[in-house]
Parts: C-alpha cells; sequence; structure tokens
C-alpha cells in the first residue's frame, strides 16, 4: 500500500513539473541551453535590449568573428561578449550588426547568431 501511494505521489510531482512553466517566467530576451543547442539558435532584437543568458554547467560561450562561426573554430574575439560553464549574465548590444557566438565544447553544432537591428 505504501510503495503504491509513494509512485502516485511520485508521478503526480513530475507530470506537475513543465519546462515550459518554468520558461514562461523568463524574461522573453533570455537564451538558454539544452543538450547541444542554443534555445533559440537564432535571435533577433534591437539596438539597446538587453540578452540574458542562463547556460548550463556543461556549456560556455564564446564569441567569435563570423569566419571562425563559419569555420566552427572556437577563436575568441579581442574584447568579444565569453561566459564561461554553466554561468548566466547579460549581453547589451552596443553596434547594429550580426553578433556570433559558439559554444567550444559542442561544436560544430552549437552556434549561436544574434541579429540586431
Amino acid at each position: 500500500m505504501n510503495y503504491k501511494l509513494l509512485f502516485i505521489c511520485s508521478f503526480f510531482v513530475v507530470s506537475c513539473s513543465n519546462k515550459k512553466e518554468v520558461n514562461q517566467y523568463m524574461h522573453p530576451n533570455t537564451i538558454t541551453t539544452s543538450t547541444h543547442d542554443f534555445i533559440p539558435s537564432e535571435f533577433n532584437c534591437s539596438l539597446g535590449d538587453t540578452v540574458y543568458f542562463i547556460l548550463g554547467p556543461s556549456h560556455d560561450m564564446i564569441q567569435v568573428n563570423e569566419i571562425n562561426f563559419n569555420k566552427n573554430t572556437p577563436y575568441p574575439l579581442k574584447g568579444g561578449f565569453n561566459l564561461g560553464f554553466g554561468k548566466s549574465s547579460f549581453f547589451i548590444p552596443t553596434e547594429a550588426k550580426k553578433y556570433y557566438f559558439v559554444c567550444a565544447t559542442h561544436l560544430p553544432k552549437m552556434k549561436l547568431t544574434i541579429d540586431v537591428k
């Protein structure tokens, strides 16, 4: 009897926890990580907007130039915006252009572009 009750309670807790419910409370300009992806992997915003990042423990984020982005080379852009593994922070674009980021551990799949207008 106790095992059935424990199973039912466990099932209820797991079924009620929904990742979408957690994400709805995040700022709409938030970029997160999942498995081997940035979510979203392409992001558009306006000059001066604040973009928030929440990285998982096995992910870093390195700003690279377009050439290194296309070659899947995690060579950091001098003076670029970089985050260490599992870190959270924010970024305020200062130029209207396309910004390129990669997760060095999960290249060539894990790449992010931020297009600022």
